[in-house]
Formats: structure tokens, sequence, C-alpha cells
């Protein structure tokens, strides 16, 4: 993701002519990609084989699963980024202000990146952690410490998949962490808690329903600004680098970040190219917007190209990856079934 944002910064800023400020923000909320629109191509449903049970050579759910957790975390690594773009706000407003040198400047620059390395960086990530490893491990001791033991309890069974989310997030944000880590590193340590327990299939179940029925509802808001006019800013240069990003950026940035894996290329390359931008980015974009820094300096005048740009650039993911995820998971499915003897490593007597 690191490269992702700073390829993307450096479009922004080269071809689309943003102050460096806002090209860092844009590299930070196009980035992450989105674990409830990646559906297709998302890890299948949770089951009871334990790492020695799994067929070493049965590799089908790899892409999936490796998407799946890259959305899933890199949602939340995409904060310290949108707080960097912040600070250098911060630090470009300051140097206006004073009218002072270059040397002045720099000198105001190193307090706020030390400021945001020290807190937005390792702080709020490790309080991320601690808060979803805690969360977690106190939601696990009370799904399977208690048992369902009424008609209502019953009924509700897989909620408390939505009650963990809501926990993590809040009480990590509560002491100034960062709340989607925590909801992610949650999710792991009650999948770990108890590996072979058949109530993950329940909890699986109703996380599913639920997320896409706000994701159904927050697409026709989507829709909504579509036709209020949200892409009326939106210029060919704009397109341009919109699809640079979808079809260059990320595969190139995927591709240089699993070198070293054992997979095959063809897993590798689809999971480099399978990046399904999403909703989330226009929570960092609005968040960053709605802050003194970008306020005050009046970054806020290229707002309307930003959301021009970054709806066209979740129109295009989602058209892109949603006609062809299916067929292409389909086929990389198959084509390993017909060749699993040859990934197979021959029984030694």
């Amino acid at each position: 993701m690191p490269l992702t944002i700073l390829a993307v910064a450096g479009l922004g800023w080269y071809l689309l002519d943003l102050h460096p400020a806002t090209a860092v923000l844009l590299g930070a909320v196009v980035a992450p990609t989105d674990p409830v629109l990646a559906s297709t191509v998302e890890a299948t449903p949770p089951t009871a084989e334990t790492d020695a049970e799994v067929d070493p050579d049965d590799q089908e759910g790899a892409i999936r699963f490796a998407l799946t957790a890259e959305a899933g975390l890199n949602d939340g690594l995409a904060f310290p980024f949108t707080y960097l773009a912040i600070v250098m706000a911060g630090v470009s407003l300051q140097a206006t202000e004073s009218a002072g040198s270059a040397e002045a400047a720099l000198g105001s620059l190193m307090p706020w990146l030390a400021e945001w390395f020290g807190f937005y960086v390792v702080y709020k990530i490790a309080v991320g952690i601690v808060g979803g490893v805690v969360v977690g491990y106190l939601i696990a001791r009370f799904i399977f410490g208690r048992p369902s033991s009424t008609d209502l309890a019953r009924v509700m069974e897989g909620a408390e998949a939505l009650a963990a989310t809501l926990l993590a997030y809040g009480a990590t944000e509560l002491v100034s962490g960062y709340g989607f880590i925590a909801v992610f590193v949650a999710a792991l340590v009650l999948r770990h808690y108890e590996w072979e327990h058949e109530y993950y299939q329940k909890l699986h179940d109703f996380a599913v329903l639920v997320e896409r029925l706000l994701m159904a509802a927050v697409l026709v808001l989507f829709g909504g600004t579509i036709v209020g006019g949200i892409l009326e800013p939106l210029t060919v240069t704009h397109v341009a680098v919109g699809l640079a990003t979808i079809l260059l950026v990320r595969p190139i940035a995927g591709v240089i970040g699993q070198i070293g894996s054992e997979s095959l290329w063809q897993e590798q390359l689809i999971i480099a190219s399978y990046g399904v931008r999403g909703i989330g980015s226009f929570y960092y974009l609005a968040y960053a917007l709605n802050t003194a820094s970008f306020q005050e300096i009046e970054l806020v005048i290229a707002a309307g190209e930003l959301w021009a740009f970054l709806a066209f650039v979740v129109i295009a993911s989602l058209t892109l990856h949603g006609i062809s995820a299916a067929p292409v998971m389909n086929s990389i499915d198959e084509w390993r079934t017909e060749h699993k003897d040859d990934f197979t490593a021959p029984v030694e007597d």
C-alpha cells in the first residue's frame, strides 16, 4: 500500500497539479481496498481445518484469503497516511503565515513529523492492536463460555459479530487508537479462540448479511451523489490518472510487494490486480477535508476534484473488477484442479 500511495501522490502532484499535502491525501484515500465490495473474491466461510490438516498443494483459497486479509488490514493502515497529509497541510499553513525562509519551514516540519510518527503511527497502531486483542478475547470468552440457553438468545445467534465490531472500534477510538485495526485484530483473535467450533459459521453468516445490507444502502446513497453531479469536475486527465491507478499502479505495486512469495505467478498477478476500491475511501477524504489544517489553508478548493476523482475510481473499480472477478476466479480454480498433479510433490518411500 505505501507504494500505491507514493505513486498516486506523485501522479496527483505532477499531472493534476495538486498541492503536495492534497496529493498525499489523494494517495492515502485511493490506496485502501474494500473488504465488502471485494466479496466476489473474498475468502470462503470458516472451516474447522487446522494448518496441519490443510493440503499444502490445495491453494485454491489462497487468492481469496490474501485479498480479504489485505482489504481488512489496509483499511486501517491508510489512516496514518491520511494524518500525514493533515500534518503537511498544517506545516504549509504555518509556513504561509510566517512567510519565513525554506530553512525555517523545514525546521517547523521536523517536530510535526516526529509527532506524526510517534503518535499517529506508533501509538495509535499499537493501541489498535492491543485493543483488538483485548476485545477479541473478551468477546470470545463471552460467546463460547455462555452457550445460548433461551429462545431469544438462539434467535440472535451470530449478532455477536456486530457487537464485537462496534465494541472493538468504539473502545479503541476512546483511547485514541485506530478502530479499524482493532476490529481486524479482534476478528483474528475471535477466530483462533475455538478453532473447530461450529458457531463460527453463524457468526460469518450474520456478518455477511449485515455488511451487504449496509453496503446496499451506502451504494444507493452513492448513486444519488452521481445523479447530483459529483462527477462534474472530472476531466480527461482525472480519468487517465484514475485508470492508471487501477490498471498500472496497483498491479505493479502488488507484484513488487509479493517479491519472495512462493505462490504461482498467475496467483500473484491476480492478487496484485484485484484490489477493489470502496466506500471507506470516502470516509478518509471527508475526515481530512474537514480538519482545521485543510480548511484554513484553503486546500479545499480542490475538494470537488478530489471527490470526482475518487468517485470515478470507485465506479471504474467496481465495474472492471466486478465484471471480471468471478470468471477469473473460476478459471484459476479450474486450472489448478486440472493441473493439481503438477504441483503435488512425489511421495517418498
